[in-house]
């Protein structure tokens, strides 16, 4: 979608600051379209102190159902880059598992949790919130970390 300026819908998203938990959840509805959300992906978003959002979403397909560790390694090491291994800049990372079917954890979906609460403290990522998204809607899975 294009505004009369050109901007498109997500930069125009990315100027307005998410601050409530309720904010993400919202946010997360708005960029990942119900569509897209029928396949299985892990979808990372990030977010400087402020609440705005930094101009990159990054969907990585082809999630296996049922995670072990190793299949947390992809997402935190590529969030790594954006964070540093000193944590030195002020980015906060929402994760937002997509899945086809209705919004009520499944087996998988409470592996996937605890796969990437061992990856956020294993790799010691700014993670501010775990969301599930799904065509029915988004709902949170807990703020693991406080936002910066």
């Amino acid at each position: 979608m294009k505004s009369s300026r050109g901007a498109t819908f997500a930069h125009q998203l990315a100027n307005i600051p998410v601050i409530t938990d309720a904010d993400v959840l919202a946010r997360v509805d708005e960029l990942i379209e119900a569509e897209a959300r029928r396949e299985r992906a892990l979808w990372l978003l990030f977010f400087y102190s402020d609440g705005t959002q930094a101009p990159v979403v990054v969907p990585l397909d082809d999630m296996p159902e049922m995670p072990d560790e190793e299949d947390a390694e992809v997402p935190f090491h590529l969030l790594r880059h954006f964070y540093g291994l000193e944590g030195g800049n002020d980015l906060s990372f929402v994760l937002v598992i997509c899945r086809d079917g209705p919004l009520e954890l499944t087996i998988a979906d409470r592996q996937w949790l605890q796969v990437l609460a061992w990856g956020i403290t294993e790799y010691t990522a700014p993670v501010r919130m775990i969301c599930l998204a799904t065509p029915e809607g988004v709902r949170g899975l807990g703020p693991l970390k406080d936002a910066r």
